[in-house]
């Protein structure tokens, strides 16, 4: 196995272990493969660098790429792709394993968020950090969700008692569809348990709160229709 190349100014490729790391490494590993000039060889586009180089010189960029990938993956990897020979292989097997993980990896992950409940032991905000934190994990896999879907999510996750239900049915019957998105949900959701729970509430709930009281005839998000904050009366599509 050759040790590697790069300057010590350049970044360090992390050790491809499970799927999780898989992005950022297919990207440092890609630009060391190009810094040694072998990044066509390892894809399988360079076939002109081949066909010219003698049957030596094919070897030692063979085992070039080789000691490249194989010095930047775990050892259980490793052992998975010891029976490749050629250039393109290797990283041809590797992308193939994490592309079906990171799909397995996506729809655990959105069984995850569509199953989120919050449990009203905590702020309400933190729920939607978690929630947000799921969207996120699926953004960086190239899964996105919808806006309006997950803004459906939150919803679904609330509490079923007849205080938030009240709130869902409202929210969902009585704001015009493109007005429903996620950060709306959020914020209304945030001032609904500042009403409900204020002793409770994070600061920044109750700054929006006492923010959105203190001007209700006029605020953004009231509805002089329905008298309450959690749309305004432009978003209504009742009357």
């Amino acid at each position: 196995m050759l040790s590697n190349t790069a300057s010590t100014d350049t970044p360090t490729c992390p050790t491809l272990i499970r799927p999780s790391n898989f992005q950022i490494w297919k990207l440092r590993i890609m630009a060391k493969l190009q810094r040694e000039k072998v990044l066509g060889v390892a894809l399988g586009t360079d076939t002109c660098l081949i066909t010219s180089l003698s049957i030596s010189g094919t070897t030692t960029t063979v085992h070039r790429v080789h000691g490249i990938i194989q010095d930047s993956i775990s050892d259980a990897l490793l052992l998975k792709i010891e029976m490749h020979t050629t250039a393109q292989d290797p990283f041809d097997a590797l992308l193939s394993i994490h592309q079906a993980s990171n799909l397995a990896s996506a729809f655990y992950i959105l069984q995850q968020l569509f199953n989120s409940a919050w449990s009203g032991g905590s702020a309400i905000s933190e729920h939607i950090t978690s929630l947000w934190t799921l969207e996120a994990r699926l953004a960086r896999m190239k899964f996105m969700v919808d806006t309006r879907l997950l803004a459906f999510v939150l919803l679904n996750s609330l509490l079923k008692t007849l205080e938030w239900n009240m709130f869902t049915s409202s929210t969902i019957n009585t704001v015009k569809d493109s007005k429903l998105t996620f950060n709306a949900v959020e914020t209304w959701t945030t001032l609904e348990e500042a009403c409900l729970n204020p002793s409770r509430s994070s600061d920044s709930a109750l700054k929006v709160f006492n923010k959105s009281s203190a001007c209700l005839t006029n605020s953004a998000t009231w509805c002089k229709h329905h008298q309450q904050s959690r749309h305004s009366s432009d978003d209504c599509y009742t009357y």
